[in-house]
């Protein structure tokens, strides 16, 4: 109003800002085009009157912030984005429907990404020697603050990718964690879970599934970098639990016929009574390997005495399952050794009663007698003070059990990825630990779906002691001087399997130009169907490569990756298995494999079918 009086008076003025509009002509017809709101008005009107992105009009209460127009207008491009009919849904965007050619260069950018962080960051590793650490750190309360900022991660990226039509893709930070770790430079002083952010690297894999699930590359692409962010504020939350040095309390035990409850606070985990007391032999006979008896030479007390755990209601009948004869023959072993050393006690105080029932019969002298009889007197309240010693030590180290059992169960449950823990029926062991393979060590395992006593595992620091020997990348320092016939099945993840490749074909190749040969060394590998993945192409193409069998789809199955719980099942493999049989040559010189593949196979698919 201002700048047309302005121009009225004088024109000396500024013109107006905008451009006046013509008159309008109400009588005009609405045109045959693209239909709007307020279709029965002149497009100047309609241009006027409807709503612009981020802005409203609180003059028309029809299309002001709240208003029914503006609500049903956002109603439906809702229902657009949802069902894919609008033109800015996901589905009709240029990156979510790439043809099959920008599908294929997306798989081989992907692939070659992943083959040259394995090779940059990963082997340097295995020739510096390094390893993630061993020594037993974990507490509960550590335990209980990782499993609440996994928590807040998972949270961070279900809200980050609610909006995709495909949600967020399954385990995805899992995948994330592990490979972000695998990728990590340094292993000293970081979190054994939560990847370090002065590490964190462009996860190629993690980039491709937020694209197939609908997101732009550059929105994943800073979807992960505020990921490393979130991680980094989870690692100084619990960094500031470490040290404040709170407690949480005593682990409680509760045993049923179903399952056995372990709880600590506001957290519970569960497992089934047959793997709990596996966990128990383990751990009692490491404890005796180790020399920890308790003092006055008088052997440990019993595991359900060490537990404290009083049974109630009927007793189980004994089966015939192979864990329960693994218990069986442990408990032997155990037992054996007790008698041994209770024996050898026994003699030693036969041969000392003896000497000294001489002494007593050359001395003659009553002084001397009093004085033995002292002695005998003193010795007595020495023994009452061992007795309560040893009973101390038993309390302590069921308390120690009980903790050290729900790290380790809580360790595996805040991650998930059932399907990552997934291992082969007990009759295919049978078969790989006979003729010809001879295996003796699983390379990727855990205390809770382990077959064989020798084993590696992710996590050491909470399963060694339950009997793991370190992590998988650990395998040449335990190994390097007797080689041996191992068994891997790594986790499905395309980063764990090509570094697992490249591991052993660099041993192999290292084993191969010593003049001996070097230590035999043979290792059956089970992957999936995968022909697209860099761990593919060198099992393949690798010179050790003695067989590669493959097992279809719905013929085989594994068992479940959390075995160890009450009701799971066996599940169905719905997808091919490729078996790879890697030796060197001294290797194929000591497990000399059939002249027929087919031969082989035939006995795997039936171990397969037995079970």
């Amino acid at each position: 109003e201002r700048e047309c009086q302005m121009e009225g008076a004088g024109g000396g003025g500024r013109p107006p800002r905008y451009p006046r509009l013509p008159p309008v002509d109400r009588n005009r017809p609405p045109p045959q085009g693209r239909q709007t709101p307020h279709n029965d008005a002149h497009p100047q009107d309609r241009a006027l009157a409807a709503p612009r992105s981020g802005e409203h009009y609180s003059n028309n209460s029809n299309w002001s912030r709240g208003g029914q127009g503006h609500r049903q207008h956002r109603q439906q491009r809702q229902e657009q984005y949802d069902n894919g009919q609008g033109r800015s849904s996901p589905q009709n965007r240029r990156f979510s429907r790439p043809n099959p050619q920008q599908i294929k260069e997306k798989v081989a950018m992907r692939v070659a990404r992943t083959k040259e962080l394995v090779v940059q960051l990963v082997v340097p590793k295995w020739a510096r020697g390094d390893s993630e650490s061993t020594a037993y750190s974990e507490t509960v309360e550590t335990a209980m603050a990782r499993w609440r900022q996994m928590e807040i991660l998972g949270h961070f990226l279900d809200t980050q990718c609610q909006r995709l039509p495909r949600g967020v893709p399954e385990h995805a930070l899992l995948r994330w964690c592990v490979t972000q770790k695998l990728f990590e430079r340094t292993q000293d002083g970081s979190d054994p879970v939560i990847p370090s952010p002065r590490d964190s690297v462009e996860d190629p894999g993690l980039l491709y599934e937020l694209e197939k699930a609908g997101l732009p590359l550059r929105d994943a692409q800073q979807l992960g970098a505020d990921l490393a962010l979130q991680a980094k504020a989870s690692l100084r939350e619990l960094h500031a639990v470490q040290s404040a040095n709170q407690t949480c309390g005593p682990v409680v035990l509760a045993e049923a016929l179903q399952a056995v409850k372990l709880s600590c606070g506001s957290r519970t985990v569960l497992i089934a009574p047959q793997y709990w007391h596996k966990l128990i032999q383990t751990y009692h006979s490491l404890t005796i390997d180790q020399g920890l008896s308790v003092p006055g030479g008088e052997p440990m007390a019993k595991p359900e005495e060490l537990l404290g755990i009083v049974r109630t209601g009927e007793k189980r009948k004994r089966g015939e399952s192979p864990e329960k004869e693994h218990t069986e023959t442990v408990r032997k072993k155990v037992r054996t050794q007790q008698s041994q050393q209770e024996t050898e006690t026994r003699n030693k105080q036969r041969e000392e009663k003896a000497e000294q029932e001489q002494e007593a019969e050359e001395d003659e002298e009553k002084e001397e007698r009093d004085k033995r009889v002292g002695e005998k007197e003193d010795t007595e309240p020495k023994a009452e003070t061992e007795i309560g010693q040893q009973d101390t030590k038993v309390n302590e180290v069921s308390q120690e059990l009980a903790k050290r059992a729900f790290c380790l169960l809580a360790r595996y449950e805040m991650q998930g990825g059932e399907g990552y823990q997934a291992a082969l029926p007990l009759p295919v062991f049978d078969f790989l630990t006979g003729a010809p393979l001879y295996v003796t060590h699983e390379c990727f395992a855990s205390p809770l779906n382990r077959t064989l006593a020798s084993f590696t595992s992710a996590y050491p620091d909470v399963d060694m002691p339950f009997g793991s020997r370190g992590n998988f990348f650990q395998l040449r320092q335990l190994f390097g001087s007797t080689g041996g016939s191992f068994e891997a099945n790594p986790p499905f993840m395309e980063e764990i399997m090509l570094a697992m490749a490249l591991y052993f074909e660099h041993w192999m190749q290292d084993e191969q130009v010593k003049e001996d040969g070097g230590v035999p060394l043979s290792v059956t590998v089970f992957v999936p169907g995968w022909d697209d993945t860099p761990a593919y192409d060198v099992m393949q193409q690798s010179p050790f490569r003695k067989v590669m069998l493959v097992l279809e789809k719905d013929k085989h199955g594994y068992r479940p990756g959390f075995q160890h719980k009450p009701g799971s099942q066996r599940s169905i493999s719905y997808a091919t298995t490729f078996v790879f049989v890697l030796q060197n040559r001294n290797g194929a010189l000591q497990w000399p494999l059939p002249p027929s593949p087919l031969d082989l196979r035939d006995r795997l698919l039936s171990a397969f079918h037995s079970s």
